[in-house]
């Protein structure tokens, strides 16, 4: 009987066909050295380890995701606070640069110039009567004195040095030096020194108070280098265009003589 085959017809027990066979089975058997059992194992591994490897990507996302919420927060923060010190700033401006202007007043403007200083022994009064209103580029004299609070004329034993200044009326008021075309405001005799009598002898405003606010300026008389005189504030000081005149008529009566005409 074949040893090889025991449903071998074959009685020799060397079957070369069953020995082949069984040869050739053993074969393929050593060409797949895994049985099932460590293929299972193999793909149970490698199903772990796939998921771990997911477990871990779903991790890092997670991860991710916390960050660029946080960063996204951040931003949304700087921003907020960007705008609400905008917002700041845009009121603080808004607050200096639209504040309603009011007007000053001669005790303002004199506690401007003497900064607070109220012991005088004595002020300056006009002489003669500044013209109004002040015609722009034509001359005019202001002839003042030093007086004492009760009226007498005072000489000092020293000239003291004076100057005039144009302030506008606004509140707090700004001293005035050069006109809208930036030339200086004033020309002629605006400085000089006296130790009584006060006398500005050619004075030249080149400008027109109808620029601004009010229509008005204040004219100061300031001694410079005395503070017991009081400075002379001269309020409702207008400047107004130089009449044109035409062969010894203004222009006005020229045109009504005109219309008279027609």
């Amino acid at each position: 009987m074949c040893k090889f085959n025991q449903d071998c017809p074959i009685l020799d027990e060397n079957c070369e066909y069953c020995k082949n066979m069984q040869h050739q089975s053993t074969s393929e058997f050593s060409l797949n050295p895994y049985s099932i059992s460590d293929i299972q194992s193999l793909m149970i591994q490698a199903i772990c380890q796939q998921n771990e490897v997911i477990a871990l990507i779903s991790n890092q996302s997670s991860e991710l995701t916390d960050k660029v919420y946080k960063i996204t927060e951040n931003i949304k923060q700087i921003q907020y606070n960007s705008s609400k010190l905008y917002d700041c700033s845009s009121e603080f401006m808004n607050n200096v640069f639209n504040q309603p202007e009011g007007n000053s007043t001669p005790k303002l403007l004199l506690q401007i110039l003497c900064g607070g200083n109220t012991n005088f022994k004595y002020k300056i009064a006009l002489i003669n009567e500044i013209p109004n209103p002040i015609y722009k580029e034509r001359s005019f004299k202001i002839l003042a004195k030093i007086v004492d609070f009760n009226g007498n004329l005072v000489t000092l034993s020293q000239q003291v040095h004076f100057k005039i200044m144009l302030f506008t009326t606004e509140d707090p008021p700004k001293n005035l030096k050069v006109n809208v075309s930036g030339q200086k405001i004033m020309r002629g005799t605006t400085e000089t020194s006296s130790d009584s009598i006060i006398s500005f002898s050619k004075v030249v405003f080149k400008e027109v108070t109808s620029h601004f606010k009010n229509g008005c300026f204040y004219l100061v008389i300031l001694p410079t280098e005395c503070k017991e005189i009081e400075p002379l504030i001269i309020e409702n000081v207008a400047i107004k265009a130089r009449k044109i005149v035409f062969k010894g008529k203004k222009i006005k009566e020229m045109i009504k003589d005109r219309l008279k005409n027609l």
